[in-house]
């Protein structure tokens, strides 16, 4: 009976993996053992076949170049059997002091040439030039569902020498389940483009970012973590510690584009151990280690920046390629199963903030026609586009320059019309799985004859299907600058057209970014579920209230004696100069908590102190008063001849304690009242004050906002019978405190 089952257990064994490989199937295969597979490959100049000069002494075929010319053969494959599928293309070359060509694309070719109604993609193999033995060489790529042909491309393109090729084959994977339908985005698709803006990996300075609100108009930066400095990022604990480097310069433009209003995605430029070519795509690098290394750092940036409402987004890797893998049972995943495992990843962590994938094949237009959407939600799909290539880079790194738009390029008409349909593919994938799309680079060099009118062109199309989009790029190369003259050799000028096309644009942001407030709704009943403790004494803890700990100055409370209702005018207990309590922001905030919480009693403790060290000696009554939320309101008492020093060691002080609480609360800074029409004595330093409170809380990963907006709007103070009250926010500006607060709070409690 046990040799029956074992028997069995065997038939069973080899008919389950009998299945797993009939999963892959070779749809082509020559080992050149003989000539009557590519009889045309002999009727040309510069092509031979060699019977016994292959690897393993079988044949080979040898492509010569005298000249910086091409000699390639195309095989068409079967497309009907590969559309809609992945396949690994495999093969042997040996290379003769074969130049480097004058474009990266050139070279030796090991490839896969696809052309569908969206355009043409050409995957070839990784490079290798001069005189190198028998090597193995891949390429992998997805094949779209309407694909028209498809061919196998060998030989030399645009170098000299020779190179010999053996023992071909292709296989094609089996398709990826789509789980899709399992989810649905929480996003509602936009109706008109709501984000424009640039992007930029220069060390921008506060005058470049307020420039881009103010009078740019922009609304959105993706900032690039990007190794321009070439460091070794090749191991997992490398790339980590490349990363934790980059952080105190995103956390410096973080603080100042939410100064001026401006949302910041986080661009994983480049990836760990990624080769990157000179336009700055990452071909990964298929090992463990290294995928771990990339959900690791993302696990550790959702962390810091899951609250910090001026992130936008976090782009997972910029251009990924994938056209060098090689499919292998518990092996490395493909890009497409590796976005899925970062995104599940950072949801673990942060459950709201969105999530930007791009496709593999350089995050191009034609890369969504062959990605499976990803699994979890808020997702953004983003395309970067350049079409076509020999137009807007023509100049750089050697190309070919002398190209016109509108115009012909290779042989076809290009205009609007043909980068609309170049930019189908992206239809397709938005309307097919109602998801959103983000087009995060696109640009042309400032040289290329017609550049603003491909410009208008490009933005209208993003426009009309309601796309948002960065401009590549925002003071970077100048190549890329809209600022500088079309003349090659000029510099920056006043205006440029292809500027006044961006502009045109970014103006629309205006209005959504000044639209009006509505006033607070506060449900009648609000104020009735919030209460004051004044003192521990009348302090009990329960499980059923929500309690908050006030950290502030004469803003967040004021009392009232003899002398102030005699010198101030000031006449009862509330944050000066509200006209009662129940309209100071405290109570204000804790009423719209308490409407979000119902059920549930919101008590407000008051602490000690009005500046960062004495808040910082009264923290005992925190300890056991076990708040849930902390509002810090200090700064205004920090005097103008303390130094910076002090000033910052107090706050930072202060904010390291509150974090060490037991059981942690969530922490809410906000910052200075400065009203520029009165006390202006206090102006710069109270600015200057502000800055080390924001970028205090930027490292900290504390929430953060500004009434700066307030305090500049007369309407919002000015109340009192004294010019100390009339400093005050009035009950405008206390409802402002309250708003900016509690759309802290809700970008933290939202999904809870």
């Amino acid at each position: 009976m046990r040799r029956f089952q074992l028997f069995a257990a065997l038939c069973l064994l080899c008919m389950s993996l009998h299945a797993a490989d009939s999963m892959f199937e070779v749809v082509f295969e020559n080992d050149f053992s003989g000539l009557s597979a590519l009889p045309a490959w002999l009727n040309r100049p510069g092509v031979e076949y060699l019977p016994t000069a292959g690897p393993d002494k079988k044949g080979a075929v040898l492509f010569s170049c005298e000249k910086e010319q091409s000699n390639l053969c195309s095989i068409p494959l079967d497309v009907k059997k590969i559309a809609g599928n992945a396949v690994t293309l495999e093969g042997y070359m040996k290379g003769e002091i074969i130049s480097k060509p004058r474009q990266s694309y050139l070279g030796p070719k090991l490839m896969i040439h696809v052309k569908g109604p969206s355009g043409e993609s050409w995957i070839d193999q990784q490079k290798k030039y001069g005189t190198f033995d028998w090597e193995k060489f891949s390429v992998f790529t997805r094949v779209p569902e309407n694909a028209e042909k498809v061919n196998l491309c060998l030989g030399l393109q645009g170098c000299t020498g020779k190179l010999y090729v053996s023992k071909i084959k292709i296989t094609m994977l089996p398709k990826v389940k789509n789980e899709i339908s399992s989810v649905t985005s929480s996003f509602k698709l936009p109706q008109k483009t709501a984000w424009r803006g640039v992007m930029s990996g220069s060390r921008m300075q506060e005058e470049d970012i307020r420039e881009l609100a103010e009078k740019w108009k922009a609304n959105l930066i993706r900032y690039q973590i990007s190794n321009f400095q070439k460091q070794d990022i090749t191991t997992e604990e490398k790339f980590c510690n490349w990363v934790d480097s980059r952080i105190p310069e995103l956390d410096r433009v973080l603080a100042l584009c939410g100064k001026y209003g401006i949302k910041v995605l986080i661009d994983l430029h480049s990836g760990p151990a990624a080769k990157q070519g000179e336009l700055m795509s990452n071909q990964l690098a298929w090992t463990h280690e290294s995928q771990n290394a990339l959900v690791k750092v993302w696990e550790k940036l959702a962390a810091r920046y899951k609250d910090n409402p001026t992130v936008w987004g976090y782009d997972i890797l910029n251009e990924p390629r994938e056209d060098n893998y090689i499919f292998q049972p518990g092996g490395p995943l493909d890009w497409n199963r590796l976005a899925v495992r970062v995104a599940k990843a950072i949801r673990k962590i942060d459950p709201k903030t969105p999530i930007i994938v791009e496709p593999a094949q350089w995050g191009s237009p034609a890369g969504l026609s062959v990605l499976t959407p990803i699994p979890v939600n808020n997702i953004i799909y983003s395309v970067h586009f350049y079409g076509p290539m020999r137009y807007t880079h023509q100049g750089i790194h050697g190309r070919e320059s002398g190209f016109d738009y509108p115009g012909i390029i290779d042989n076809e008409k290009w205009d609007k019309n043909k980068i609309r349909k170049q930019l189908q593919p992206v239809v397709e994938f938005q309307d097919r799985y109602k998801v959103p799309i983000y087009i995060g680079e696109f640009s042309v060099v400032r040289w290329a004859p017609g550049a603003a009118q491909w410009l208008e062109d490009v933005i209208s199309i993003f426009e009309e299907n309601g796309w948002d989009w960065t401009y590549h790029a925002f003071r970077e190369y100048d190549g890329w600058s809209v600022e500088h003259s079309a003349i090659k050799e000029e510099a920056i000028v006043p205006t440029t057209d292809r500027k006044e096309i961006l502009l045109k644009y970014m103006q629309r942001n205006a209005a959504r970014v000044s639209a009006p407030e509505e006033k607070l709704d506060i449900g009648s009943d609000a104020l009735s579920h919030v209460e004051n403790i004044s003192s521990l004494n009348n302090f009990k803890l329960s499980t059923n209230d929500f309690r908050i700990y006030f950290i502030g100055n004469s803003i967040t409370r004021h009392g009232v004696n003899n002398s102030t209702i005699e010198n101030l005018k000031w006449d009862h207990i509330a944050g000066m100069a509200a006209s009662s309590e129940d309209k100071d922001y405290a109570h204000l905030l804790a009423a719209m908590i308490a409407q979000k919480l119902p059920g549930r009693k919101v008590q407000l403790f008051f602490g000690k102190g009005h500046d960062s060290a004495g808040a910082l000696g009264g923290l005992a009554d925190a300890v056991a008063y076990q708040p849930h939320l902390i509002i810090v309101q200090l700064g205004e008492h920090a005097k103008p001849a303390g130094s910076v020093e002090k000033t910052t060691k107090d706050y930072n002080a202060l904010l390291d304690a509150l974090q060490q609480l037991k059981p942690t609360p969530l922490i809410l800074c906000t910052g200075v009242w400065n009203p520029q029409l009165r006390w202006k004595k206090y102006l710069d330093w109270t600015a200057e004050v502000e800055k080390i409170q924001k970028e205090a809380c930027v490292r900290r990963n504390i929430p953060f906002a500004s009434v700066e907006k307030y305090a500049l709007d007369k309407d919002c103070s000015g109340t009192g019978g004294s010019g100390g009250v009339k400093w005050h926010p009035n009950d405008n500006g206390m409802e402002g405190y309250a708003r900016e607060l509690f759309q802290l709070f809700k970008n933290h409690y939202g999904n809870k």
